[in-house]
């Protein structure tokens, strides 16, 4: 798949779908190493700047900024291990959720990206003793929105679970709702 799209972004630079494309399979890439335990950085990198190159060509691409973000918190839970400051990343990805967002107020998966940066800057706030409370609220919040979108996104429950377990929600982090208290 690499190999068609790389032939066709030389036939054809100004076509941006063809730099989505690469930045999802760089972005897949990046996942199944992850998997692996093998070092992701190089293929979220090149996710990153593929994205960034479809949304040279097209601002209005959605998906790009999905994606770009998506991988930039990837990126950011690899550099989190070792202990490298990952809020400018974290905050670039929340930018790329906010842009997705403008441009299609439904998407599910721009709150769930949204979430995701929010649930790694709350961890990361408490590992530099700074408050964490605020970040895992927005963060189960905007997990809450993506699921009342579409419940089908894989790992939405489990991140919210996540959120509230180290908010101190136990109870909630089982499947309650802490509205419903």
């Amino acid at each position: 798949a690499q190999a068609d799209l790389e032939q066709a972004q030389r036939r054809d630079p100004g076509l941006a779908t063809v730099y989505l494309n690469l930045s999802k399979v760089w972005f897949r890439r990046g996942e199944d190493e992850m998997a692996r335990g093998a070092d992701p950085t190089t293929s979220f990198t090149e996710a990153i700047a593929q994205a960034s190159r479809a949304l040279e060509r097209d601002a209005s691409l959605v998906s790009a900024y999905l994606n770009r973000g998506g991988a930039r918190v990837r990126l950011c839970e690899r550099q989190a291990k070792f202990g490298i400051d990952t809020r400018e990343g974290l905050a670039s990805a929340v930018t790329d959720a906010n842009e997705a967002l403008r441009l299609d107020p439904a998407v599910a998966e721009g709150y769930a990206l949204r979430g995701m940066a929010a649930l790694r800057v709350a961890e990361a706030d408490g590992f530099q003793g700074r408050d964490p409370r605020p970040g895992f609220l927005r963060a189960i919040a905007d997990l809450d929105e993506a699921l009342k979108r579409n419940s089908s996104i894989p790992q939405l429950r489990s991140n919210r679970g996540v959120a509230y377990l180290k908010h101190g929600l136990a109870d909630h982090a089982r499947g309650g709702d802490p509205r419903e208290s």
